[in-house]
């Protein structure tokens, strides 16, 4: 009877230990920062189809497609044009157009005609638009219309 007791405890305690190693992993996985790259050529910034998300697989072990959010990364450094006509569009401490590929002579771009985006910051860093990462690169922001673009930083010195 106690050998019987002793699987029954230790069965419950694999699976207690299993769940809160699962909690840790989501949790774990909450609050990091996705970089996410645009594959288009021009193209809906709000089209997941135009990004790729490379730190996610889905469960056929696809990298998964989706518009960046508030606390993703963002690249536009294939010679893409993401562009932005309504809407809200985030992008979290950094959105890098041209360069940042590894290779030099990089361009990207994002145009924006109406709505907003937004680069968030936190206590630690400046949120930034980088336009080109090294001298041969070449970066373009463009705004016009009703856009605005809003740098929304809580950094500390």
């Amino acid at each position: 009877m106690l050998h019987t007791k002793s699987l029954t405890c230790s069965r419950r305690r694999i699976g207690k230990l299993c769940l809160a190693a699962g909690a840790v992993l989501v949790l774990g996985r909450q609050g990091r920062a996705d970089e996410i790259y645009w594959q288009g050529s021009v193209g809906d910034w709000f089209d997941a189809n135009n990004w790729i998300d490379y730190s996610q697989t889905n469960q056929d072990g696809d990298y998964i497609n989706q518009v960046p959010g508030a606390s993703d990364y963002v690249y536009v450094n294939n010679a893409g044009d993401a562009i932005i006509n309504s809407g809200s569009a985030f992008a979290y401490l950094q959105a890098v157009c041209g360069g940042s590929s590894g290779t030099i002579g990089v361009t990207g771009s994002i145009s924006q005609n109406g709505g907003s985006f937004t680069l968030v910051g936190n206590s630690n860093s400046i949120a930034a638009l980088y336009l080109g990462g090294n001298s041969a690169d070449i970066g373009y922001y463009s705004l016009s219309g009703t856009g605005e673009i809003n740098p929304l930083s809580t950094y500390n010195n």
